[in-house]
């Protein structure tokens, strides 16, 4: 900006003043968006490509295991037929080597330790040194509807879909649970199942 030097009985015209100063809305329209710098880092950009490829690879491949086991049980019939539900088993999870059977309302899983008990040791299934102690709950609502819950860091899958932590998600009967690298099957006992349904209706409709 230009300095006016005056005399004592000088002044400068407004007019005159007003050109010189400088307007903030007239220097934006001077900006060109091509003049602004560019901050896009592409060393950044391919590190989340990298990963998010990973991820949906990730994806896939459990999508392709699922549906494989789901083929497994369909061809010989589905997993219950060979499943003995015994008395009062509500459900069973199911995996290669053990079958843990669920004959309350609410089970917790985990890695089970001395000072840390759990209702289903996931240790007996196979190598668990990724499971945690407190890995969950399985719990079945008053409607019938079997809910797991992941009270861990590391997140698991039902169906191929993650469960992070204090999620929840649905368990149906033939359900793929993985947690971390232990797979299981949830089968839903078909008569306590009925039984359940019987008793709510007799209660909605209020038959004594």
């Amino acid at each position: 900006m230009r300095h006016c030097h005056l005399l004592e009985n000088q002044c400068v015209p407004m007019e005159k003043l007003q050109e010189q100063l400088v307007n903030f809305s007239d220097v934006e329209e001077n900006i060109h968006d091509k003049d602004l710098k560019d901050t896009f880092d592409e060393t950044l950009d391919l590190e989340l490509e990298v990963i998010h490829r990973q991820r949906l690879q990730k994806v896939k491949q459990l999508e392709q295991e699922v549906d494989l086991l789901r083929g497994a049980l369909d061809k010989c019939g589905g997993a219950a037929a060979s499943t003995d539900f015994g008395l009062g088993v509500i459900a069973i999870l199911k995996g290669r080597t053990v079958q843990f059977l669920m004959k309350s309302r609410e089970i917790s899983l985990g890695r089970q330790t001395k000072d840390n008990q759990v209702d289903v040791d996931l240790a007996k299934e196979g190598p668990a040194w990724k499971v945690s102690r407190r890995q969950g709950m399985i719990r079945c609502r008053e409607n019938g509807d079997f809910i797991l819950i992941n009270e861990a860091k590391r997140p698991l899958y039902v169906d191929g879909k993650a469960v992070l932590k204090n999620q929840k998600a649905k368990l149906n009967h033939n359900s793929v649970v993985e947690i971390s690298n232990l797979r299981f099957v949830f089968l839903v006992n078909p008569n306590e199942e009925a039984k359940r349904k019987h008793e709510i209706n007799r209660q909605i409709s209020g038959v004594p």
